[in-house]
């Protein structure tokens, strides 16, 4: 018994993902991803009441600074970081695609809009008709 469809399987079809979109996808979703801790960050700094660094007349310097403090500015810094490389990413995986788009452009022939397709379908036909028949090898039986 046949299969229900005798018509051959679809080609696979691969996809290929330059680096540049690789990386702009991963700092995307990294920044994305990143707004969970970074909400932590603004929370530790609301609840403490962040102070910043001491002033240059104080006796206790750096030693006044709270890990907690230095740990949230260290998260809102990370995030800001992975937010400027997505955009910078972004823009580069955007100004590859124009460029290759308007190298293709300039690779196709010009065609003259008022050419008649139904002549060009015609002749193309009658070519394929034509080769048929001059074909090197017989027919099969």
């Amino acid at each position: 018994m046949k299969p229900p469809h005798d018509s051959a399987p679809a080609p696979e079809i691969k996809t290929i993902i330059t680096p540049v979109e690789r990386k702009a996808h991963l700092y995307k979703m990294m920044t994305l991803l990143w707004c969970f801790p970074s909400l932590g960050g603004i929370v530790i700094l609301g609840l403490n009441g962040f102070s910043g660094p001491p002033n240059a007349a104080g006796t206790q310097g750096a030693a006044s600074l709270r890990i907690e403090d230095l740990a949230a500015v260290g998260l809102l810094a990370t995030h800001c970081y992975l937010a400027v490389q997505a955009r910078r990413f972004h823009r580069l995986n955007q100004a590859r695609q124009h460029a290759s788009l308007t190298k293709e452009q300039a690779t196709e022939p010009q065609t003259c809009p008022s050419t008649n397709t139904n002549s060009t379908k015609a002749t193309a036909k009658s070519a394929a008709e034509s080769s048929h028949s001059t074909a090197p090898y017989p027919p099969d039986r």
